[in-house]
């Protein structure tokens, strides 16, 4: 098994030049498995890459196969036109990372005036002209799949977890010291608003860099999403969700971004 502490070593160039990945393939094959046990398996993925100079992160609990899959393939072709592994590392992470939620996810942003604190007309650029205003990462950098198949959703958490409390100091830790005091990290669920937290206590994050909140973006969260974003109104709401909730975190996320 690779070594957690350094678990992209000569991993990545030897699995991706070997193409032993083929586009459409699952992501979760043997030669990039980095650790297994009975409860779960951790895999490798390109997704190492930080943007050094942004404002922003946005950070999820781990990568999942479709991401993967798209980080994979994009690798593979900066490689096949005879680019290094950081070229390949960079691209395939800033095209892959996100994949299917990135709409939903600066949607979102905007409502909480994120736009404006950076100065720029939307946070869709964030994902195009504007890129380099922005980190994309994961509480656990490499994707973690259950025993059973299913993706990873924060049990057991991470810190529970020897392998998965190692991955997760080695590479959020350290991105959190990276990338210092000037970024805002915006965490993409209850798993990894959890793992920031835990950071936040550690005293590597300030209390005024975290900024808790956002509904997950996931299809699974559409009716949530919508309404946060004033693209549904609370008269047309199911009675799943929780309009005081949302006002209430949309409000606090506000505020904490205009005050700056």
């Amino acid at each position: 098994m690779a070594n957690p502490l350094r678990p992209d070593t000569g991993l990545a160039e030897t699995a991706l030049r070997e193409g032993r990945i083929a586009t459409g393939e699952s992501p979760w094959q043997t030669p990039l498995r980095l650790y297994q046990d009975a409860m779960l398996s951790v895999y490798y993925a390109p997704m190492e890459y930080v943007t050094l100079d942004a404002k922003v992160v946005l950070c999820g609990i781990t990568p999942g196969a479709t991401q993967v899959r798209a980080a994979l393939a994009n690798a593979r072709q900066v490689l096949d036109r005879g680019g290094t592994i950081a070229d390949a590392r960079r691209t395939a992470k800033r095209n892959a990372v996100f994949i299917g939620l990135r709409e939903s996810i600066a949607a979102m942003l905007d409502a909480v005036g994120l736009n404006r604190r950076l100065k720029i007309a939307t946070c869709a650029s964030l994902f195009g002209d504007n890129a380099d205003l922005l980190h994309c990462t994961n509480a656990l950098r490499h994707p973690v799949v259950l025993a059973s198949g299913r993706g990873y959703n924060g049990t057991p958490a991470p810190h529970h977890h020897a392998y998965l409390n190692t991955l997760m100091r080695a590479c959020l830790h350290e991105e959190i010291r990276t990338l210092g005091e000037r970024a805002l990290w915006l965490p993409l669920g209850r798993a990894a608003a959890a793992a920031l937290k835990r950071a936040r206590e550690a005293g590597l994050l300030t209390p005024e860099q975290l900024l808790d909140g956002l509904p997950h973006p996931s299809g699974a969260n559409r009716e949530r999403i919508l309404y946060f974003t004033g693209q549904k109104s609370r008269a047309a709401l199911s009675r799943q969700t929780n309009p005081e909730m949302l006002d209430a975190a949309k409000a606090a996320l506000t505020g904490r971004i205009r005050r700056g």
